[in-house]
């Protein structure tokens, strides 16, 4: 694990990031950690103990899943108003932590298990506030087998539960929003350098059309929080069914200046409470999927 504490956003990243995606509280109770959170998670993958826990190089890994849980939701919008100045910008802390591997379930690859955690201390006690759980994939297998049941697949068995089954469903145009958005390049440069994540193929088009894609991709985070900022001002109903904790499976990418189609899903259990595909263009398989979900 690492921690880096005096966490918290500074006006100029809170104001562009409203920028970006919208100033919903929806979207910004679970994007801006995130946002703020992916240097501290490089620095982990960099950090040469993780060399132990994953024997080989992350090229070509991809961000599957991410599962955001917000703890202490009123902590948490103390963390949201920079203007505050009841709570010290020192009382916040980020961690961020490698939980180990597993092997994929169709045996071919790894899937490495991330968490970022963010925390608000007093003199007494450290509290959570907000969590999100990530889940990579490598096509590198490991070596030798991991053993018995590692961590890192206990944790991906518990959010498969809540969150099972990230349909890919039909679009239905009765549930369906049209055109709702696009994500444009110059949003993209942008939140790469907010966020951190630089990766070639965000930033290139050259780069991008090395790795067999027409156009720049977009972030699936900046497209997540311009879903969340859209429904909650045009589609409230549509955005009822996201609550305080989901998960985000990103299944497709989404290409830069293309137009997205947000689609209900409806609930798949009595754990899972529904949510949100996003469609890029005239896919019919979606980009990005999003289920709220029970948090235990």
């Amino acid at each position: 694990s690492i921690s880096v504490g005096n966490f918290s956003p500074s006006r100029d990243e809170l104001s562009e990031l409203r920028s970006l995606c919208g100033s919903s509280n929806a979207m910004l109770s679970h994007l801006l950690p995130h946002v703020l959170g992916q240097r501290c998670l490089l620095t982990l993958l960099a950090h040469p103990r993780s060399k132990k826990i994953i024997p080989f190089s992350l090229l070509g890994a991809l961000h599957l899943r991410s599962y955001f849980e917000i703890l202490d939701n009123s902590r948490l919008r103390r963390y949201i108003d920079v203007d505050a100045s009841a709570v010290p910008a020192s009382n916040f802390a980020m961690t961020a932590s490698l939980w180990g591997t597993s092997r994929s379930p169709n045996g071919k690859g790894t899937e490495i298990v991330l968490t970022l955690t963010l925390h608000e201390s007093d003199d007494k006690s450290s509290n959570e506030v907000w969590r999100e759980t990530l889940i990579w994939y490598s096509p590198n297998t490991l070596r030798g087998g991991e053993g018995p049941r590692s961590t890192a697949a206990q944790m991906i068995d518990k959010f498969n539960a809540v969150c099972p089954d990230f349909k890919n469903l039909d679009k239905k145009d009765d549930i369906s929003v049209s055109n709702a958005f696009v994500c444009k390049s110059s949003e993209t440069t942008r939140f790469g350098w907010l966020s951190g994540d630089v990766n070639p193929i965000h930033m290139s088009t050259p780069m991008a059309w090395l790795f067999g894609q027409r156009s720049r991709i977009a972030h699936g985070a900046m497209a997540v929080g311009k879903a969340l900022s859209y429904l909650e001002r045009q589609s409230p109903l549509l955005l009822s069914s996201i609550h305080q904790s989901f998960g985000v499976a990103l299944k497709g990418p989404v290409p830069c200046g293309s137009s997205l189609t947000l689609q209900l899903s409806p609930p798949c259990d009595t754990d899972a409470l529904g949510g949100v595909d996003l469609y890029s263009n005239m896919n019919t398989r979606p980009s990005i999927c999003m289920r709220a979900f029970k948090s235990s």
